[in-house]
């Protein structure tokens, strides 16, 4: 769940596939990696492609209502993060 400034959103327990897609390794100490969330305002013909993979998906500034940045293995927000830091461990 996403929460802050006026804003709480939860994952809604669907899954759309783009292509290419990015996939990380497996969690793991050491270093940080950052992967970013976000939410954007969609139109109806945004929508209408969703469940499409091959269909392109623009999400754009322009739309843009939230961005979350976090390290995926730690799983705790940037702001929580020192910099520099090493990455405790896998959820801790």
């Amino acid at each position: 769940m996403i929460v802050g400034d006026g804003v709480a959103a939860a994952a809604l327990g669907h899954r759309y596939e783009a292509r290419p897609h990015a996939e990380l390794a497996p969690k793991q100490a050491g270093k940080h990696r950052w992967v970013a969330t976000g939410a954007w305002v969609l139109s109806d013909e945004a929508v209408s492609g969703a469940d499409d993979p091959d269909t392109m998906k623009f999400l754009d500034n322009e739309n843009l209502m939230y961005l979350g940045i976090g390290c995926w293995d730690c799983e705790r927000p940037l702001e929580a993060i020192t910099k520099d830091s090493t990455c405790p461990a896998p959820g801790e």
